[in-house]
């Protein structure tokens, strides 16, 4: 669950660049284009893996509406957020809208639930921050979040409605 950006996994490069330059823990461009390559990595290593991965993300409507790199950004972002949806079927995009008013996570930032198919009564919580993030690993701590991701997706869109309401965005420019 992302509230005000998109994920990492799903940046275009441009829309990373912009992201990583207002971080303030990067002090040089060294570090900032290290810090874009790697999220290119990961996005493919991922997206691009032949694993059953599943993954599943749920992206707050703020971030469709936070201005990142300008216009041109934003509209190159979410039309690749479109793309993706329709590309890889084992993701699922669901936006969650302003209309859903209070949620399950309305009164934390964004996380990431990380679950092991082999091991499948584990699991692990990462919560980012601006320190580098916590890790939360205890049974009951997954348990909670995972409810909590669930009343996410239930009201969240749906994939189809999600990726309807992007095309939306991204022919009118709305947001950006």
């Amino acid at each position: 669950y992302e509230a005000q950006v998109v994920p990492g996994l799903l940046q275009t490069d441009d829309y990373a660049r912009a992201i990583v330059a207002a971080e303030p823990g990067y002090a040089t461009d060294q570090q900032r284009d290290e810090a874009v390559a790697a999220r290119a990595t990961r996005r493919q290593v991922i997206l691009g893996s032949s694993a059953e991965r599943r993954l599943t993300v749920i992206l707050g409507e703020a971030a469709l509406h936070q201005a990142v790199g300008g216009p041109g950004v934003m509209a190159g972002q979410i039309s690749h957020l479109v793309q993706v949806a329709d590309d890889f079927p084992r993701l699922t995009l669901q936006v969650l809208p302003f209309a859903a008013g209070a949620h399950a996570a309305a009164g934390s930032a964004s996380l990431a639930i990380l679950r092991f198919p082999d091991a499948p009564s584990l699991g692990v919580v990462y919560l980012e921050a601006l320190s580098g993030g916590v890790y939360l690993e205890s049974q009951e701590d997954v348990a909670r979040y995972i409810r909590a991701f669930a009343l996410l997706r239930a009201a969240a869109l749906s994939a189809a409605d999600s990726t309807r309401l992007l095309s939306t965005y991204g022919s009118k420019g709305v947001g950006v």
